[in-house]
C-alpha cells in the first residue's frame, strides 16, 4: 500500500472524508478507526506500526522522489525523464504552509494534532529508512527467476 504524508498543518480535509465526533487527530483516528474518545500513545504506537508494517511511504515535500520510488517498486514505467516528473509536480504539488513554532495559534494547532505530528515525523522516517530498504519491482523478479533456476538446478 502507498501512503501518502503530509504535515497536519496542511491538512485540507475534502467534505467527502468522515469527520469524527472528537476534532483532533485526524489520521490517527481515521487510520484506526477509533472515532471518538482519548487517543494515547499507545494509539500512536499501533498507528506506526501499520506504516512500518504495511506502507510504502510517500511524503509531499518529497513528491517527485516519492513517485518515483512508488513506480519502481510496483514496476510502472514513467514515461518521460526525472526532469519531467519534476516539472509535473512543480506545477501540481499542493503548497506547503508555515506556522512560527513559537507562536499561541501553533501551540494551540499543536494541542490539538499532537499525535498526528508526531505521526508525520515518523512517515518522515520510515520514508529515509525505506531508500535501503524497498526493493524495485524489476529486482525483485530477477531475484526470483534466479532463486527458481537455482532450486530446479538443486533437484537434478
Amino acid at each position: 500500500t502507498i501512503c501518502f504524508f503530509r504535515h497536519p498543518l496542511d491538512y485540507d480535509l475534502h467534505e467527502s472524508l468522515p469527520e469524527f465526533q472528537e476534532d483532533d487527530n485526524w489520521m490517527v483516528r481515521f487510520l484506526l478507526k477509533n472515532h471518538v474518545g482519548r487517543l494515547g500513545y499507545k494509539e500512536l504506537g499501533d498507528v506506526k506500526q501499520i506504516i512500518r508494517d504495511i506502507c510504502v511511504v510517500a511524503t509531499i515535500d518529497k513528491l517527485p522522489d516519492s513517485i518515483k520510488r512508488s513506480a519502481e517498486y510496483l514496476g510502472w514505467p514513467l514515461e518521460g525523464s526525472d526532469q519531467c516528473v519534476e516539472e509535473v509536480v512543480e506545477e501540481n504539488a499542493p503548497q506547503e504552509r508555515y506556522m512560527d513554532h513559537d507562536s499561541p495559534e501553533w501551540y494551540q494547532f499543536y494541542g490539538k494534532t499532537k499525535y498526528d505530528c508526531q505521526l508525520y515525523e515518523f512517515a518522515q522516517q520510515v520514508w529515509r529508512a525505506q531508500i535501503q530498504t524497498i526493493i524495485p519491482l524489476s529486482l525483485q523478479n530477477q531475484r526470483s527467476k534466479a532463486l527458481a533456476v537455482a532450486e530446479e538446478d538443486e533437484e537434478e
